[in-house]
C-alpha cells in the first residue's frame, strides 16, 4: 500500500496505480463504464485509444486510433473497414 499516493498494490510492494495487480485475478462480476471509441473501456498501456467498450446495450466494440472499427451486435457483425486476408480462405455460402 502507498498512502501517500492512495494506491494498493496486489503482489506488488510498488503499485503504480490506484489498484495494481500483479499476477492472476479473478471475479464473479467486472463491471466498467461504456467507455467510447476515444477512450474504451479496456485499453492497453501507453495506447489508451486502443481497446474495446460497448457503444450500447448488446453491443461489444473494437477501436484503434480511436476510432470504432468493428462491432459485434445481436442482429451480428459490422465493420468501418474492409476485411482483408491473407493466404487461403473459404466459405460455404454468404
Amino acid at each position: 500500500m502507498d498512502g501517500g499516493n492512495e494506491r494498493v498494490g496486489i503482489g506488488t510492494t510498488n503499485p503504480l496505480t490506484r489498484l495494481d495487480i500483479r499476477g492472476t485475478a479473478s471475479a464473479s462480476v467486472f463491471q466498467v463504464p461504456r467507455g467510447s471509441a476515444t477512450l474504451p473501456s479496456f485499453t492497453f498501456s501507453n495506447d489508451i485509444n486502443l481497446g474495446i467498450y460497448s457503444s450500447e446495450s448488446d453491443t461489444l466494440n473494437f477501436t484503434t486510433d480511436g476510432i470504432s472499427r468493428f462491432a459485434l451486435q445481436s442482429s451480428g457483425a459490422s465493420s468501418s473497414v474492409n476485411f482483408e486476408i491473407s493466404g487461403n480462405a473459404s466459405t460455404s455460402a454468404f
